[in-house]
């Protein structure tokens, strides 16, 4: 891929750079391959992780570059922890979703704690980027009807880890990826077309529309492998490792 012009690399953490299991940790395959591409480039992250979860990634990758949280909600300063750009939900809206997961025994995740609570100890904050409910499957149906009677939510779901439930993440209908994308880009006069993105889920759509080099996983979801120009090996055998090893160090 000689001929190749990219200026950055912009990757989703879970199931990209490291397994989905809790308390995963990066191969050092994918440490080594990460800190040749930044000698070359600017790398970075658009992960659905909070930055409280994220930011130990951000140092043992050594990012300097802003990084995309919340699924495209926040973009953050790695080096100093500041929200540079952030797309919440109307404090009204995240109220009604709350009071509407009552009816379905949801639980709402609270990023402070980092548990899932009932929604009748959720408090909304003046700050509400995400909203993310697990509800039973047989549930799901229902739950997103009335969800989606809400205009202007980013609705995404997701195979929560808890086995027979769904998790539901609702954001503002600009708080993508791609718009996340577009403010680091400009901050950083980067040409989308110039970004190779690298991602897994469903929620990494967005990501992979924004860059002119689309690569999926392995193990990604069909929607994102259609939408893909390359198919990288899964995580398990490192394949952000051959991303950089092909599409940044020309192997």
């Amino acid at each position: 891929m000689s001929d190749l012009i990219t200026k950055a690399l912009i990757f989703e953490l879970d199931g990209t750079a490291i397994s989905k299991k809790s308390k995963s940790k990066p191969s050092t395959k994918v440490i080594t391959a990460l800190a040749k591409a930044s000698e070359t480039m600017i790398i970075t992250f658009a992960t659905n992780r909070n930055w409280k979860t994220a930011k130990d990634f951000a140092k043992l990758f050594n990012i300097t570059a802003p990084c995309v949280t919340l699924g495209g909600a926040q973009v953050i300063d790695p080096m100093t922890n500041k929200v540079l750009w952030e797309q919440d939900l109307d404090p009204g809206v995240a109220q009604k979703l709350i009071d509407i997961t009552k009816d379905f025994a949801a639980k709402v995740y609270n990023y402070d704690t980092g548990n899932f609570v009932a929604p009748n100890s959720y408090k909304i904050k003046p700050v509400e980027p995400i909203i993310v409910l697990l509800i039973a499957d047989k549930m799901i149906p229902e739950a997103l009807k009335q969800i989606k009677k809400i205009p202007l939510l980013n609705v995404e779901t997701s195979i929560a880890m808890e086995k027979g439930y769904t998790q539901i993440s609702i954001k503002h209908i600009h708080a993508t990826k791609f718009m996340a994308l577009q403010t680091i880009s400009k901050k950083l006069k980067l040409n989308p077309k110039e970004c190779i993105g690298v991602g897994e889920g469903s929620g990494d759509i967005t990501l992979l529309n924004f860059c002119g080099v689309k690569i999926a996983m392995g193990s990604a979801t069909n929607r994102l492998k259609e939408l893909a120009q390359h198919i990288a090996p899964t995580i398990n055998e490192d394949g952000l490792a051959w991303v950089v090893d092909k599409f940044v160090l020309g192997g």
